[in-house]
């Protein structure tokens, strides 16, 4: 009789070709890169029955208490598939609590069954949707940014005066609560060294954020409220100053104050600007 991985006998028998396509399909969706709906196509459920009496199989469908996977035993392989229910949980949802779980442990320490436990779903559907665990990451990192640049977007795109955009700019990257957007992206930051995809999402946020205070503070030249002859350099060195003073604020508890923070922020943008630093209050 042929033998399995693990050197057990397996049996010769299979039934009818129909339903060696089936145990096949079985096997095959174990891998993370397959869908539930690989394994319908081959196998309704409603066929579970039929299948179990299947000559030389021991199939034993374990379906969770939440809808969730689904456990068969195929002779000696034993494979966990992801039921359609399970997979309608949206994506943006997991990647909210990736996102919280990239918080608290950093990039370089989360794992898929951290996000897995975190979300209360198995790892199985965490594969549905991210084929690798650097592509979760990838992925949690890029929507935190998207969530970032669509309050950025709310601010360039209103119909607010240039001096009233450049205050909400400067209250958006300043750090509040648990400065939870700076703990990712100084997280990212260092993981960008190493990790290209993540360097690609860290480059537009940084280059997005100093494009649209450049556009604002160009407005605010042609409209006679600010004085520069850099909007771009001057772009740079403001958010060079709140990038640093960030990091100091968000790493190291009681180094500065967001008092201090917001104080000296505005002084660098007033000098660069020609305004009083009251302005910006």
């Amino acid at each position: 009789m042929p033998r399995t991985p693990s050197g057990r006998h397996t049996p010769t028998s299979l039934g009818n070709d129909r339903h060696h396509r089936v145990a096949s399909a079985l096997v095959n969706v174990s891998a993370p890169h397959h869908r539930a709906a690989d394994l319908d196509e081959h196998f309704p459920w409603n066929d579970q029955q039929r299948l179990a009496e299947v000559s030389g199989f021991r199939l034993s469908p374990r379906r969770s208490a939440r809808g969730g996977n689904c456990s068969c035993s195929v002779g000696w392989a034993t494979v966990t598939v992801v039921t359609r229910r399970a997979a309608e949980i949206r994506l943006d949802a997991l990647l909210r609590t990736a996102c919280d779980v990239i918080v608290e442990r950093g990039l370089a320490n989360t794992r898929t069954a951290d996000v897995a436990n975190a979300a209360g779903v198995s790892q199985a559907l965490v594969f549905y949707h991210f084929a690798t665990k650097e592509r979760l990451l990838a992925q949690a990192f890029a929507y935190a940014v998207e969530q970032d640049l669509a309050r950025l977007d709310a601010v360039t795109r209103s119909s607010a005066p240039p001096l009233t955009k450049l205050r909400r700019i400067l209250k958006l990257y300043t750090p509040a609560g648990r400065a939870t957007s700076w703990s990712m992206w100084i997280d990212g930051w260092s993981e960008s060294l190493r990790t290209p995809e993540l360097e690609k999402v860290s480059r537009k946020l940084d280059l997005r954020w100093r494009q649209d205070l450049a556009a604002v503070i160009s407005a605010g030249v042609a409209e006679g409220t600010f004085q520069c002859a850099d909007p771009d350099g001057a772009a740079w060195r403001i958010s060079a100053v709140m990038d640093g003073l960030a990091v100091q604020l968000a790493v190291h508890d009681r180094v500065i104050s967001r008092r201090q923070f917001g104080e000296w922020v505005r002084l660098v943008t007033a000098r660069e600007l020609g305004l009083d630093p009251a302005d910006l209050d």
